[in-house]
């Protein structure tokens, strides 16, 4: 979030940092509970989106498979709770390591680029939606796996959409937090130098698959972490969740929240899924709406919402200059 208000006055930066958390902290008593159901998906997803950012914004790699590992997250953590007897605190990080895997197994299709990776990880993503249909025995096929219980911490039930709430903000703040401090990190330069100049980072002895692979593996996590909050929410998942339209629709999230920022990411994610209660009429042609969003946004607004609500923070602060005899 400081990202959004850099450049800004120290003052009025700690303002909207304090009134965004007053506002975010808050807004579970004041929202009735479709929107506050609404919004708890747009956090789920916003922790997905999180980390499709590391891949997409800085490593410069599209990927149109993010779903599957948001599904294998979903799938493991479901699994694991009714049919192990797991307890979530166990199942959620199970789920994490094994969407990291999921992602580690995929890593060597970054030896390409381009629109051929974006093909590559669009196959991979079709790949495991097809994997989840056949492999019935484990994921019961299209009829998909329910009667997930919601997530428990001990001998904290997380019962209602207020409680989700404050534990899926939690988790999004955790993996923000961890994105953040690896973009500022020697390992963020390292990924824009990749992404700038593949070329000169190999000269300058940076291995590009290396960093890449490591991002996407990161990113896979933050996306199982994700789905597992998904299958808990919902109580119920099928392949159809995870299929290409989910991977799509986090790209937009990336791409109009502004490309390389973390917070944008979460506003996309915000905007992308609150974007279709508005748009009912067109829910046929939400995928005519995605591509062209993509198109306007890379073309005419490269930075994004991010940049947007950047620009208008330091506008709106700038000092005038004083009237001549003044």
């Amino acid at each position: 979030m400081a990202a959004l208000v850099s450049g800004v006055p120290r003052p009025v930066k700690l303002a909207v940092l304090a009134v965004a958390a007053v506002a975010w902290g808050t807004f579970p008593l004041l929202a009735d509970a479709y929107v506050l159901r609404i919004v708890n998906l747009a956090t789920i997803l916003a922790i997905a989106a999180l980390g499709l950012q590391l891949i997409v914004g800085y490593t410069g790699q599209f990927s149109f498979g993010h779903a599957a590992f948001y599904g294998v997250g979903a799938y493991a953590s479901a699994l694991l709770v009714l049919k192990l007897k797991v307890p979530f605190v166990v199942a959620l990080p199970c789920a994490t390591l094994a969407a990291a895997l999921a992602g580690l197994l995929v890593a060597p299709v970054l030896r390409l680029s381009g629109h051929y990776l974006a093909i590559a990880t669009l196959a991979v993503g079709e790949i495991v939606f097809v994997l989840m249909i056949n492999w019935k025995g484990l994921t019961n096929g299209a009829y998909g796996v329910y009667g997930i219980p919601m997530p428990d911490i001990g001998p904290l039930k997380i019962d209602s959409d207020e409680k989700f709430f404050m534990l899926a903000s939690a988790l999004l703040a955790l993996i923000y937090f961890i994105a953040v401090r690896l973009v500022r990190s020697r390992f963020g330069r390292a990924l824009v130098a990749v992404r700038e100049n593949e070329l000169a980072a190999t000269a300058a002895g940076i291995n590009p698959l290396r960093q890449k692979g490591a991002a996407f593996i990161y990113g896979s996590a933050a996306a199982g972490v994700a789905g597992a909050l998904y299958a808990h929410y919902s109580s119920y998942i099928s392949p159809e969740f995870f299929s290409f339209n989910t991977s799509l629709q986090m790209v937009v999230m990336v791409v109009i929240g502004g490309l390389g920022s973390m917070p944008g990411a979460i506003i996309g994610a915000l905007v992308v899924t609150l974007l279709p209660e508005f748009l009912r009429a067109f829910a046929d042609y939400r995928l005519v709406i995605y591509g062209c969003l993509i198109i306007v946004f890379m073309l005419f607004l490269p930075g994004g919402l991010a940049d947007v609500g950047r620009r208008s923070i330091r506008f709106a602060t700038r000092r005038r200059p004083a009237a001549r005899g003044d």
